[in-house]
């Protein structure tokens, strides 16, 4: 689904939380617990992951349900209804890669991917982006392998990563759901020089910046937004 930076004047659904510390060092490859560095409770994250385990929104692929939403190098991403349940959780994530920006970089948003795991059953096989993200863990705990060094998600731990390879393995074991959230981002830089993308590789999951579910691929060529401004709605 394709939002950008969707605003509404008066609406009560623009959330913009600040860190609880705005110094916190956020580094890639070391987990961060949000409720610690942010003001999203446990509860908070709960009626999240309620909602997207509801969700009528997700689609297979690879492994597990998977839910996208793509942006055109925003700051933020807003989102309207009856999305609006994600917009606390997605101002926190916005703050938290902030803190991954170099010094006289601006945040560029491209995208965010929710992925909905039943169980244990489902996976995310060993893959890597072009782009930095954040990816946020909802629900049972799962080991998180990157680049070949495992750690366990908890509940309300985010990953910050910048290339490197990852993948979530069965884990027979887990009986319970989880739900990650993942945002996809570089800088304004490298979005207008069309240098990050979703994708490992040109022409992979798409022709353009963004992952694109296989029952998507309509666009022969992927023009970028400051060549084309038509609408796209799906």
């Amino acid at each position: 689904r394709d939002i950008g930076n969707s605003s509404s004047s008066g609406s009560t659904w623009r959330v913009v939380p600040k860190l609880r510390d705005p110094q916190v060092e956020v580094c890639s490859g070391r987990l961060v617990s949000l409720q610690e560095v942010s003001f999203m409770t446990d509860l908070k994250l709960m009626g999240v992951m309620r909602q997207c385990m509801g969700s009528i929104h997700f689609r297979w692929f690879a492994g597990r349900s998977i839910w996208d939403f793509k942006a055109e190098g925003t700051k933020r991403l807003t989102l309207p209804p009856p999305f609006e349940f994600l917009n606390e959780l997605l101002a926190a994530l916005v703050s938290v890669a902030e803190r991954t920006m170099l010094r006289g970089e601006t945040l560029a948003v491209i995208q965010l991917i929710i992925n909905r795991f039943k169980d244990g059953g489902d996976e995310v096989k060993p893959h890597k982006h072009r782009c930095r993200q954040v990816c946020l863990s909802l629900g049972a705990e799962r080991e998180l392998n990157v680049e070949g060094h495992v750690q366990l998600m908890r509940h309300g731990d985010c990953m910050p990563l910048n290339n490197e390879t990852h993948s979530v393995p069965p884990a027979k074991s887990v009986g319970k759901p989880r739900v990650s959230v993942c945002l996809f981002y570089g800088s304004t830089k490298e979005y207008a020089d069309v240098s990050i993308s979703v994708n490992a590789n040109d022409g992979w999951h798409g022709s353009s910046i963004w992952w694109e579910h296989p029952e998507d691929f309509q666009r022969p060529q992927w023009e970028h937004p400051a060549d084309s401004r038509r609408s796209r709605t799906r």
